[in-house]
């Protein structure tokens, strides 16, 4: 009787670990299944930026412009494929219509934002004060948004750390800065937001 009881009770485990197995299958092809629900849903807010790109006869400005209104676009809608992807709706909205030259470039988690992408850091901190003078309540309630490698400099040049500009554009920065938190009340790491 115990080499039968053994055998039937290898039988038995043999089928728990089997119908374990097939649980953790079923469980992980579900999971897997799901991931790449989101992926979909993530590129195609990707592909919602290149389509921008294939066409830029619909984009504000001139050739020289252009690429300010293409970063607004990157920006919402990688913003909303990282959320995607972590299984969120999406968490950014592109201004559009006439709203596209107003005081809001997007809104960002029910937050709205004038976002300057510029080729210079001292042009953008002037062209964010032009902003908040033509639109002063957005000093007070938005959100004002700058590439994040410039933004970084920025806190270099107030903090007083080496970085690659002349004295002269640093002490540029140092002015439109003290401007910008004039007109916000805010520190600059609290008025400016960086990019992605």
């Amino acid at each position: 009787m115990d080499g039968r009881s053994s055998i039937v009770r290898d039988q038995i485990v043999g089928v728990a670990v089997q119908q374990l197995n097939d649980v953790r299958e079923a469980s992980m092809q579900s999971a897997l299944q799901a991931q790449d629900a989101l992926l979909e849903k993530a590129l195609e807010q990707v592909d919602g930026a290149r389509a921008w790109l294939i066409d830029p006869s619909t984009m504000l400005g001139s050739e020289a412009t252009k690429h300010g209104e293409f970063a607004e676009i990157v920006e919402v809608q990688i913003r909303n494929a990282y959320s995607m992807v972590d299984g969120n709706d999406a968490v950014a909205t592109l201004m559009e219509g006439s709203n596209r030259t107003g005081p809001v470039d997007f809104i960002l988690n029910g937050q709205e934002y004038q976002s300057k992408f510029y080729n210079s850091i001292p042009g953008g901190l002037r062209a964010f004060v032009e902003h908040l003078e033509k639109y002063p309540d957005m000093a007070k309630d938005g959100g004002l948004m700058f590439p994040s490698d410039r933004y970084e400099t920025v806190v270099r040049v107030l903090n007083g750390e080496e970085t690659e500009l002349n004295e002269r554009s640093q002490q540029a920065i140092r002015e439109w800065v003290g401007k910008l938190e004039e007109m916000t009340g805010k520190k600059f790491e609290e008025a400016v937001t960086p990019s992605i």
